[in-house]
């Protein structure tokens, strides 16, 4: 263990007349009861024969009977003490006849973070360990990546720096990564020589501590074959296998025709009716898989994919109309029947823009035909599948960012849009060459190539 660090008890007035020591443990990082916390309690005058100990339930209770009266140290153990690198201070407590209330609590985000990062930073921390996805054993001398996007002043002009911080996992594998902006994207990935994670974006909560464990495994390389101006990729692939089902997250009911893909693979799949899906020859490791459908907020979460372990998820999709619905304006409204903006980025001119009545006048067979009419953009065969390059600003061909209604669409392809949205939904196109060109909501900050922004009429 990397600290010591003091866990809440509070002690109540004897309630009754047993000899039991009881109460609640807290995971204040989280803020929900801690479940599986073996809590044990010694008699300071003989620890050898007075240990006795107890598991928190599904609601983090727990009770030790028949405590006799005296004097004891209490003190819990869990994964998640480990995963912070903390080992609990234990207190003493005094029991008489009479049942004794002493709940006990993991520390604050907020404390966990004054302990290994700056007392008075104002930044988060992300704590855990790195293992190998075969043998879960620690990985010593790993490095953990984290990277962000931050928009600042420089020779008197606004520029975008990309902060990266880097840090070596210790002997049991654990790290800690101070100085993450809270609430912000960050990009973050595990490495040990030529063992990696997938890139994952995580968000440091506001209270300052996020916990996450991460896997790494080697993986098999698979190049694309080069096609005109598509850039070659690299693709992981290996012995991983995920199923799972995709729920609609307000009525919890499955939910078909969602499109499943894990970030960096190539590989994907669609939901069936029942919403079950299943994806093989993935890369083992700490992964980011990615749900999407047409009306829906797409759903990203990391899976962990282990040697000779079942994994499973259940993407949680939001519509778009509920997330809406959630922000209430009070005002008078500005280009109301423009909420998007698209028309005033239209007027503007910056980019290249398809509006419905232009769509209409070409009647395109698939939504990505219209790109066929924009010189900088090209839908090109790859294999069995067709992928969308553009031409970049500081190299050749890029895979541009793309958008639908708002949101971003990770590893999207000509056919999963074609599949998403037929030309007849579209209400918009918007196409951005470079970065620069593109509004800053619809410009991925860890791309150098320009985006694409579609509109739908839902």
């Amino acid at each position: 263990m990397l600290t010591k660090l003091a866990i809440a008890v509070v002690l109540a007035t004897p309630l009754g007349a047993q000899a039991t020591v009881h109460g609640t443990v807290f995971d204040s990082v989280t803020g929900k009861p801690l479940t599986g916390a073996v809590v044990t309690v010694v008699n300071v005058r003989d620890p050898a024969s007075t240990a006795r100990s107890a598991t928190s339930d599904s609601v983090g209770r727990y009770a030790i009977n028949d405590v006799k009266p005296g004097a004891y140290v209490i003190g819990f153990i869990h994964p998640t003490l480990d995963s912070l690198g903390l080992e609990p201070i234990t207190r003493r407590i005094t029991t008489a006849a009479a049942p004794l209330l002493a709940n006990l609590a993991v520390p604050s985000g907020r404390s966990i973070h004054d302990t290994f990062c700056k007392a008075s930073d104002t930044t988060g921390a992300l704590i855990g360990h790195l293992r190998d996805a075969t043998s879960q054993l620690p990985v010593d001398g790993g490095k953990v990546i984290a990277q962000w996007s931050q928009i600042g002043f420089a020779n008197g002009q606004l520029a975008r720096t990309l902060p990266t911080y880097v840090v070596t996992t210790n002997a049991e594998g654990w790290f800690a990564v101070c100085g993450v902006p809270v609430s912000t994207s960050v990009a973050v990935q595990g490495v040990s020589g030529t063992d990696s994670t997938g890139t994952l974006m995580i968000e440091v909560p506001a209270h300052g501590v996020l916990r996450r464990e991460l896997f790494t495994s080697k993986a098999e390389i698979v190049a694309t074959t080069p096609v005109d101006s598509v850039p070659v990729e690299h693709l992981r692939r290996g012995t991983g296998r995920v199923t799972g089902v995709a729920r609609d997250a307000a009525s919890g009911k499955p939910l078909g025709g969602v499109q499943l893909t894990v970030a960096g693979t190539g590989i994907s799949t669609t939901a069936n009716d029942a919403g079950m899906f299943t994806l093989a020859n993935l890369p083992l490791g700490t992964q980011t898989l990615l749900a999407r459908k047409v009306g829906y907020v797409p759903d990203e979460r990391a899976v962990d994919l282990l040697a000779n372990t079942p994994a499973s998820a259940e993407p949680s999709l939001v519509t778009i109309k509920a997330l809406l619905d959630t922000v209430k304006v009070v005002g008078k409204r500005v280009y109301s029947s423009d909420r998007n903006g698209f028309n005033r980025r239209f007027k503007a001119g910056t980019g290249r823009y398809f509006d419905a009545d232009m769509i209409d006048k070409i009647h395109p067979f698939q939504t990505s035909d219209l790109f066929n009419r924009v010189l900088s953009v090209k839908v090109v065969q790859n294999g069995f599948d067709r992928v969308i390059s553009m031409r970049g600003v500081f190299k050749g061909a890029c895979t541009p960012n793309v958008y639908v209604d708002g949101f971003p669409y990770r590893s999207f392809t000509a056919s999963d849009l074609d599949n998403m949205v037929r030309p007849e939904a579209v209400a918009g196109i918007e196409i951005y060459d470079s970065p620069a060109q593109a509004p800053a909501q619809y410009s991925n900050p860890f791309s150098e190539c320009g985006s694409i922004v579609i509109w739908t009429k839902r």
